[in-house]
């Protein structure tokens, strides 16, 4: 498998070259990473007249390149983008495919723009526009009301990224010991996240939820519908990584948007609206909704994928944690 190296310039140009991308005129200016890219390489590669974003899954996760990750997801990926271009209010918020390699899992994509992932309102707590959540929301609805096909519910079960998925929002993050010195990341973390490792009650708890995550179910969800996923570009919301897509319960969509809601210092009232949009929702189990929620609140202050949060900030993540005790 080839893997693409942002400092070899000759590299990425022939490989483009290969594809037909560009034309032997073509100078590449720069290539930078587009992003953190937390998961995948993701690339955006200048040239004289356009910009392209270049993105392989590679056999590690990214920003850990300790776990391994499955090999398929960028196949998956693609099979999403591909499946929501019949669906013009999906597909209009998020990127245009330009190629797809299968045999080195390369996906080429059109450039959105210089624009940032919404990541910024977790350090900042800053409040999002009330349209901006409405269409993230308008989002979400479409997509779960796709009526899919039993070849297409086989298409997206995904299996390989929902285990990792699983792994790291049900597992690892209340494993004994710990994977992660939690007072490195926040002084006192450890000692509000050492009692919940050894609650068993909780534990119980949150394995339960996970076995709802595993099931198979008619819906098709994002997976990873969270302000890392999104981007705004030119005051355009942008939806974007759907490796971890998969047909399952609805509510996961929903409790990880709610989460990040709370996660990003969102006010209460803006909170609560949410929550009452989702109960408008048809066949709808609203605790389940908070249960998921509170699944992924706690990983991401207890668990590897952690958030860019300010570091003086145990107050504001008891708060949370407590929270999400509340509700599972």
């Amino acid at each position: 498998m080839l893997h693409l190296d942002a400092v070899k310039i000759d590299q990425i140009k022939n490989y483009l070259l290969s594809r037909n991308l560009i034309d032997e005129k073509d100078e590449i200016i720069t290539v930078a990473p587009a992003g953190p890219g937390n998961m995948n390489l993701t690339l955006r590669v200048s040239l004289q007249n356009k910009n392209i974003i270049i993105k392989q899954g590679r056999p590690w996760v990214e920003k850990y390149p300790q776990f391994a990750a499955p090999i398929g997801r960028t196949q998956t990926e693609n099979d999403f983008y591909q499946f929501v271009c019949e669906h013009p209010k999906i597909s209009e918020n998020m990127p245009q495919i330009l190629d797809f390699n299968e045999d080195q899992q390369i996906l080429v994509m059109k450039d959105l723009g210089q624009g940032q992932d919404l990541s910024l309102h977790y350090p900042n707590r800053v409040d999002f526009k009330q349209d901006d959540l409405q269409l993230l929301l308008d989002y979400l609805r479409e997509l779960h009301r796709i009526k899919l096909s039993s070849e297409q519910k086989n298409k997206f079960q995904n299996k390989k990224m929902r285990e990792l998925n699983h792994a790291h929002i049900f597992i690892l993050p209340f494993q004994n010991p710990a994977l992660l010195d939690l007072n490195q990341i926040s002084e006192g973390l450890e000692q509000l996240a050492a009692p919940l490792r050894c609650n068993e009650q909780l534990k119980t708890k949150i394995s339960s939820l996970g076995e709802i995550y595993l099931q198979d179910h008619d819906t098709l969800l994002h997976g990873d519908f969270y302000p890392g996923s999104w981007m705004k570009v030119k005051n355009k919301i942008y939806i974007l990584d759907p490796e971890f897509c998969f047909c399952g319960p609805k509510e996961f969509d929903q409790g990880v948007f709610l989460a990040h809601m709370y996660l990003t210092g969102q006010k209460q009232s803006t909170c609560d609206w949410i929550e009452s949009e989702f109960k408008t929702w048809q066949n709808i189990n609203t605790a389940l909704i908070r249960q998921f929620a509170g699944a992924e609140m706690l990983r991401r202050i207890l668990g590897i994928a952690q958030l860019p949060f300010e570091n003086n900030d145990l107050k504001f993540r008891k708060r949370l944690i407590d929270t999400a005790l509340s509700w599972i």
